[in-house]
Parts: C-alpha cells; structure tokens; sequence
C-alpha cells in the first residue's frame, strides 16, 4: 500500500509541474543574428546635393572691401561610387572604414558686389559647378534587427569647382574677369541606415545624410583681356570664400562575404 501511495504522489507532482510549467511565459529567444555584417563591399547610387558658399570680396591688395559678403547657394543631383569594409562586434555593434567618389551635377549663380572703387561694372555673376567630391571615413553601426544596421559616419573630404566666368551683373556682357577653379577641403559628419534586401543574399541598400565643412579659401580674381575689368592677367580684386554642404545618397551595395 505504501508503495502505491509514494507511486501515486510522485505521479500527481508531475503533472502539477507540469500544469505551472504551461502557465509560466515563455523565455524571450537570446538575439541569434541571421546576417553577418563583417564583409569588404563596394556600392553605387546616387543623391542629392546642396551647397552654401559664404564669401567677401576685397581689392586686389586686401585693403578695401568690394563686397561686404553674402551667401550663394549650388544644388542638383549627383552620382557616387564606393567600396568598404566591416567588422562586427559584440553581436550587435559593427565598426569599418571607406572610401567613395561623388561626380556632381551641382551647380548654382555665385556674384558680387562691386558698387565702386573697382574696375568694371558694379555687380558681376556667373555660373559656378561643383564636378567631383571624393571622402574617406569611417563609421560605427548597432544592429537594430538581423537584416538592419544604423550607424554614425565621419572622415575627411575634397571638393573640386571649376572656374566662374563673370559678366556684368546688370546687362549679361562679357566682363572678362575670372574667378580661377579651386579644390577645398574639410572634414565630414553623416548618419544612415543600411538593409540586406532579401531576394539576392549579397545585396544591401544603403542610404545616408551627410554634412560637409571645407576649409576658407583665398582666390585672386583674373581679368583675362585687357579692357574694363583692367590689364590682362592681372589681379582684379581676391574673393574669400568658404563653403558647406548637404547631401543626402542611396545606394546598392554588394558585399562579397556573407
């Protein structure tokens, strides 16, 4: 009878274990990434770019201000080519470096003032274009999910513009004063998110804001033929420009390990 009884307890202990056991919630799953992150990569887009030109210009000896200083703006789209490489970390944590070349269809109106005191016309304008930005960086990212990766970006970056030609701010004439090309330089700060695309297993979508900051620059301005703006190849007056810029790019990127 004993051993009945000790039987027949043991076995009601077990089926009450059992009974909390369902009643309790289950344990959330530990985090089990299903997309590694650490791979080389390289990725092409495109974006959209704005640029802010803040600028003064003075005589040719820098004694007397032309124009006391005002901004001009340049915008329009522009093509970008990359390649990088991750690393990740720590299960959700994803540190790397790259390099991207940007070629620019941005462009806008830069002039100035010139109400007396120089040569030429009292206002000049003209058309200035960005052609090409090239950055290297690098970027620290947090695995939001398994295929989502947000991530802080910075590094330095280069600008080339090419020239301005002016003409008379008033009548569109011809002045035959020049502002030379110029190529700046400064240091960027971006933010983005990235996401592996599912129907293709090597195939990522990128897309990223960046901001630009390039050092000040200080270019003589050229009068090319002898006439109103003065005596070919001479300085007319020295503009002193610095510049910053927004853009915002997507891209597909391809990452060669998976």
């Amino acid at each position: 009878m004993n051993k009945i009884l000790v039987c027949v307890a043991a076995a009601l202990m077990a089926l009450a274990g059992q009974a909390i056991a369902a009643d309790m919630p289950l344990k959330a799953p530990a985090y089990a990434p299903t997309t590694s992150w650490t791979s080389c990569y390289v990725g092409a887009g495109g974006g959209y770019g704005m640029a802010d030109i803040d600028h003064n210009v003075t005589n040719a000896t820098n004694t007397a201000t032309f124009d006391i200083g005002h901004d001009n703006a340049a915008r329009g789209w522009f093509g970008t080519v990359g390649v990088g490489c991750d690393f990740q970390m720590a299960e959700r944590w994803v540190i790397g470096a790259f390099a991207d070349w940007d070629w620019t269809g941005i462009k806008g109106q830069y002039s100035f003032n010139c109400p007396g005191g120089c040569a030429g016309p009292t206002g000049y304008r003209g058309e200035l274009k960005e052609h090409s930005v090239w950055s290297v960086g690098g970027r620290l990212g947090y695995v939001v999910m398994p295929k989502l990766l947000v991530f802080v970006s910075g590094g330095w970056t280069e600008a080339r513009f090419s020239e301005v030609n002016y003409v008379d701010g008033a009548t569109g004439a011809v002045s035959n004063l020049q502002l030379p090309r110029q190529t700046v330089h400064g240091y960027f700060v971006g933010t983005g998110y990235e996401y592996a695309l599912g129907w293709l297993p090597n195939l990522f979508w990128k897309t990223e804001y960046r901001y630009s900051s390039f050092d000040g620059v200080d270019r003589a301005q050229i009068c090319l033929v002898t006439g109103s703006c003065g005596t070919a190849g001479t300085t007319h007056s020295n503009d002193h420009s610095r510049t910053h810029q927004h853009s915002v790019r997507s891209e597909l990127v391809w990452r060669f390990r998976y």
